[in-house]
């Protein structure tokens, strides 16, 4: 079974065409500006860095955005530099996903029912 078409059938409200890349300006830009790295990825640099863990991370190694007609949400993604960090090629990421049309940050876990789970589909 495809796990995205049976997210699609489940879950009506993500039925959407697929989309163009968006506007870097208008829906990107705003995005990458207010995303910092996950959680879970600060925590694995934790004895990885000599000092502190900084509380916000502004340097941006490299960013990027990608969508498939099988998942018509937009994924994001951001590596940071990690200041201190005792191999300098060591950074953290952080991730979101969006609806392409208008840039709304969406759950990761929103549309991934066919994914993660069979208990939200029923048979008769």
């Amino acid at each position: 079974m495809f796990d995205r078409e049976a997210d699609r059938w489940a879950i009506p409200q993500s039925r959407f065409a697929p989309q163009p890349m968006p506007s870097f300006g208008k829906v990107l830009r705003p995005v990458f500006e207010s995303m910092q790295p996950t959680r879970e990825s600060i925590e694995r640099m934790r004895g990885k860095v000599d000092g502190p863990m900084p509380e916000r991370f502004d340097t941006v190694r490299r960013w990027g955005a990608y969508t498939t007609h099988r998942d018509p949400v937009l994924g994001l993604f951001a590596g940071y530099v990690m200041p201190n960090a005792k191999d300098p090629e060591d950074g953290v990421w952080g991730n979101r996903t969006t609806d392409p049309r208008t840039g709304a940050a969406l759950p990761d876990d929103r549309l991934k029912v066919g994914a993660a789970s069979s208990t939200h589909c029923t048979t008769t």
